[in-house]
């Protein structure tokens, strides 16, 4: 699976639910909590190498709703 970059939006009220599930499941990847610029919410970088990876980024949206965006090497939103 080639690598593919995300950042993950969480809400404020929702970040120790993720992070408690990203426990759960064994720390799949490696997490880089940013600050992003609207008040109330946490930016969640990430990279999904795995099946194993991208199976926990589908379970954690649904779990706690957060929003996912992939984005290229210049931090720029990709287009879907």
């Amino acid at each position: 699976m080639e690598p593919i970059n995300y950042l993950i939006q969480v809400d404020n009220f929702n970040i120790n639910e993720f992070i408690f599930y990203w426990n759960y499941c064994n720390q799949p990847m490696s997490l880089l909590l940013m600050k992003p610029n609207t008040i109330g919410l946490t930016a969640i970088k990430v990279t999904v190498r795995t099946q194993e990876d991208a199976d926990f980024i589908v379970k954690i949206k649904q779990r706690i709703g957060c929003k996912i965006y992939e984005y290229d090497e210049n931090l720029q939103i990709k287009k879907n």
